[in-house]
């Protein structure tokens, strides 16, 4: 990691606040050969992130921002909350929504797992809704690699932030086509990782609709505890319904006075998957 002498971080820190950056004024120790503030390396994380000790962090950002740390490559970088997650799809540490980032924080100094983000953090499954990956709807019906799973008090910042940057510009000229739903993909909560995040799944993934006749098939929704009436266009055949639900809804309980029902439809086996026949 980058160490700054003692002489070189004036001229650094007004550096810094030349190109734009929020100035990080220098009302602490110097950097030191320990771990930059008179602390060992042990008190920070694999990315530099500050992991909350007594003592004061390297730089002071002021009033504007409660913290500042220093990046892997040494560079400074602000965020109004402390809390900063490891994003793997950009490769490299980026600040929670509503603060901001000062510089580059350098590449991601720590294993991380899963998608990463900051957009899909969820208690449960009822947190996460489907969004496009991209500026407009896809024409048709959208593959489980067109959507991603948000919990839904992101949406509208992910959209803005990561997936349409142009959004933040003024309305995307989008063209017009047909569009429609596919019933089979859902978000859920997964709760397997290192943290709970929301994640896609396709429900018209073989390893759902495998049969061999007619009643190892049953009906159901890609929804967590559904509850009325759904016909075509809702209504999906997978060979284990209850299993389905499980990972939906985790540990949520469902309201046993509602069930969904399907009126004519009835699922049937075809050609060694589940369908819905009318």
């Amino acid at each position: 990691m980058l160490r700054l002498p003692r002489f070189a971080l004036p001229a650094f820190v007004a550096l810094v606040a030349s190109a734009s950056l929020v100035a990080c004024h220098s009302s602490v120790e110097l950097f030191g050969e320990d771990g930059g503030d008179g602390r060992s390396d042990a008190s920070m994380d694999g990315g530099g992130r500050d992991l909350g000790t007594d003592a004061s962090d390297p730089f002071s950002c002021g009033d504007a921002v409660s913290s500042c740390y220093e990046g892997a490559n040494g560079m400074p970088y602000c965020c109004v909350e402390s809390d900063i997650f490891p994003d793997c799809r950009e490769g490299r540490w980026v600040c929670p929504e509503g603060t901001y980032e000062e510089a580059e924080c350098g590449v991601i100094q720590a294993t991380c797992e899963g998608s990463g983000g900051i957009y899909d953090d969820c208690d449960t499954s009822l947190d996460c809704v489907l969004v496009g990956n991209y500026c407009c709807p896809v024409c048709g019906a959208p593959a489980n690699t067109d959507v991603r799973a948000v919990n839904a008090s992101q949406a509208e910042a992910a959209y803005v932030e990561d997936i349409c940057l142009a959004a933040a510009m003024g309305p995307v000229d989008c063209p017009e086509c047909p569009t429609a739903d596919n019933p089979n993909l859902a978000a859920y909560c997964d709760a397997t990782g290192f943290r709970a995040q929301c994640q896609v799944i396709d429900l018209g993934n073989d390893v759902y609709r495998a049969c061999e006749e007619d009643r190892d098939c049953e009906l159901t929704v890609a929804e967590c505890c559904p509850c009325g009436t759904f016909g075509e266009g809702r209504a999906i055949a997978v060979n284990d319904a209850r299993d389905v639900q499980q990972i939906l809804c985790g540990d949520t309980d469902c309201p046993t006075d509602c069930e969904p029902s399907f009126g004519e439809l009835v699922p049937a086996c075809v050609g060694g998957v589940c369908v819905v026949a009318p």
